[in-house]
């Protein structure tokens, strides 16, 4: 074996995934956190393409991939807990983290869609009161 290299670097993907899970000579790798973190990931960054694609649906996309990465992240929460996922300090900061910046942005984007359903309705009344 190579004197810089540790045991587990053969198990690591060699590309792509959560470089925050998986790194070179880490001795607190877990494969099944990084799938998952993978996976969201992939979601959210798709629904950003999505978003540039499609405009019109630039909240729903936003809010529909935040809620499944929260949805996901908790699942991972739910793991550290009962002891089956990683629990590494690094990981109970990551996760309180990353819960906190999907919160976030639901909320965001939740109270930009509210804010817009107003604006709208105040249009319509608007345009009905001057009508009639």
């Amino acid at each position: 074996m190579h004197p810089y290299r540790h045991e587990r670097d053969s198990e690591v993907p060699r590309s792509g995934g959560s470089g925050v899970r998986y790194r070179r000579n880490t001795h607190f790798a877990h494969r099944e956190a990084y799938i998952a973190e993978t996976v969201l990931a992939v979601v959210l960054l798709t629904s950003l393409l999505a978003s540039w694609m499609f405009p019109a649906w630039t909240r729903t996309l936003g809010i529909g991939a935040q809620v499944f990465a929260l949805v996901g992240t908790l699942v991972g929460v739910f793991t550290m807990i009962i002891g089956v996922g990683p629990r590494t300090t690094p990981d109970y900061i990551y996760h309180v983290a990353i819960v906190a910046v999907l919160a976030w942005g639901i909320a965001t984007a939740r109270r930009q869609s509210l804010s817009a359903a107003d604006d709208a309705d105040r249009r319509h009344r608007t345009i009905h009161q001057t009508a009639g």
